[in-house]
């Protein structure tokens, strides 16, 4: 069973249909000439008026900030870090060396790092 169509090619799709209508009867009607006149509407639309998700550090750094409070929170068992969000981690990037968060997050990730390598050194000795 096909997937449903997504959203983006059924608006493609309407946009061909109307420039083939507005085209009609030319004598350049293939596929080949479609797209040429054609383009697509901004995406999101100006009328929505979106506010920016992350303001103080803005959009394009937000997915690695989303991505880093994922991997962090998912693994905060192993870190040994208390569950936190992700407006507090936002908070302690701004703070800096000042922050204990980071300083707890660094911590972990520097103990698990060394656990593994005597791990790892354990198994080469013996």
């Amino acid at each position: 069973m096909p997937a449903p169509p997504d959203d983006l090619e059924l608006e493609w799709e309407r946009i061909a249909e109307a420039e083939r209508a507005q085209d009609y009867g030319s004598d350049t009607d293939g596929p080949e000439e479609f797209g040429r006149h054609a383009v697509r509407p901004e995406f999101p639309p100006p009328s929505l008026q979106l506010q920016e998700a992350f303001p103080k550090m803005g959009d394009e750094m937000g997915g690695d900030l989303l991505m880093a409070w994922s991997f962090v929170h998912s693994f905060r068992d192993i870190l040994g870090v208390d569950a936190f969000t992700v407006d507090e981690l936002i908070e302690a990037l701004f703070k800096g060396q000042a922050s204990e968060m980071l300083s707890n997050i660094h911590i972990g990730l520097i103990r698990l790092i060394q656990a593994n390598m005597e791990e790892s050194h354990y198994l080469v000795v013996t």
